[in-house]
């Protein structure tokens, strides 16, 4: 069952709502040109998976503008850029090895270019990087890559030419680093890792985060329900929400109460 207008986040798919409101890919288009591809067919693989807060990422807008739009309210397009994120910085050393991918001419012959970027970045070593060249910001692709030590970082080169920037950040750990969690920054912001720690370590990992004070908010991978945390959480003053659950993986967002 679909969600209701009024219940449209950051985790709603815009598949999902286009079933209901087709009309909604023109609005995108009114409030960002760059938003406009959408309606393109070799867009249609990001618009099945892609989700409204990945595209507010893409569009460099806050998440309640880009949902007003999408509901037909009247937005003033040089506000809504007002407090908008900024995607973090991806840095490359001058001596990183670099794989090049263009995956426009596939998209544009009805190819689905997802198992060769795969491919791809499997190649891409330690410090490495994939730079691919798109007809779109691939905002559900940083999302698997990011499960792969990848950061990513996009950049608009033309119209419907995108260069993304996926690097890996590292895959080789030491023993000090494999008793913790991994943790990395995607456009969304901060995730941790602690699938694969033994108890107490996925509880001990996420409290030392929320602690330090450096986050107030951020994303959990885990492998189980974390029911002794949520104690912890409520005594801190912290939000936990289920994002997603799949075999192995149980997505969690936690915030700092308002």
């Amino acid at each position: 069952m679909l969600c209701s207008i009024e219940a449209w986040n950051g985790e709603s798919r815009l598949s999902d709502i286009l079933k209901e409101h087709p009309d909604a890919l023109c609005r995108l288009g009114e409030l960002d040109p760059r938003l406009a591809h959408l309606k393109g067919a070799e867009a249609r693989p990001m618009v099945r998976l892609i989700r409204l807060g990945e595209l507010a990422t893409i569009a460099e807008l806050p998440l309640d503008i880009l949902i007003a739009a999408l509901r037909g309210e009247k937005i003033d397009r040089a506000a809504a850029r007002d407090g908008s994120a900024v995607p973090p910085e991806v840095v490359l050393s001058e001596d990183a090895a670099v794989i090049r991918l263009d995956v426009r001419p596939m998209l544009a012959s009805g190819q689905e270019p997802f198992a060769a970027i795969m491919e791809a970045a499997a190649g891409v070593p330690e410090g490495g990087a994939l730079v691919l060249e798109a007809p779109f910001d691939p905002a559900p692709l940083r999302r698997v890559l990011a499960g792969k030590s990848f950061v990513s970082q996009g950049q608009r080169i033309a119209e419907g030419h995108w260069r993304i920037i996926f690097r890996r950040a590292g895959t080789l750990m030491s023993p000090a680093l494999m008793r913790s969690g991994q943790r990395w920054v995607e456009p969304d912001g901060t995730h941790l890792d602690v699938r694969g720690l033994e108890p107490p370590q996925p509880m001990v990992q996420i409290l030392a985060l929320i602690d330090s004070g450096e986050v107030d908010a951020f994303t959990v991978h885990h492998e189980r329900d974390p029911i002794f945390l949520y104690p912890e959480l409520e005594e801190r003053g912290w939000h936990c929400q289920v994002l997603a659950e799949t075999p192995g993986e149980l997505r969690l967002a936690l915030s700092r109460r308002r």
